[in-house]
């Protein structure tokens, strides 16, 4: 495995998304590389530190203003050419 490789694959291999034998093949090329492995061990610091990041409670006004653009949609898509709503999709189930 190659570096390009291996850093599309880093992702996946924190994120245990790899089949066994991709897995193998990365923390083989972790073993050999401390390029990529300075650059997992970054990614990991990264994702860890993420985590700690506060996420902001929801204005009051949330909900009120995804209402509105609900309704909105739902008027948009009542007025469109029957011949439209059939290629974009929306008569699917």
């Amino acid at each position: 495995m190659n570096c390009e490789k291996g850093k599309q694959y880093l992702a996946g291999w924190m994120d245990d998304q790899l089949t066994d034998a991709e897995k193998a093949e990365v923390e083989q090329h972790l073993a050999d590389c401390p390029e990529c492995r300075q650059q997992m061990e970054a990614n990991h610091n990264l994702w860890d530190s993420m985590g700690n990041i506060p996420v902001p409670a929801p204005s009051d006004k949330m909900q009120v203003r995804f209402d509105a653009m609900l309704e909105t949609y739902r008027r948009e898509q009542e007025n469109r050419p029957p011949g439209i709503a059939f290629f974009s999709g929306s008569c699917l189930p």
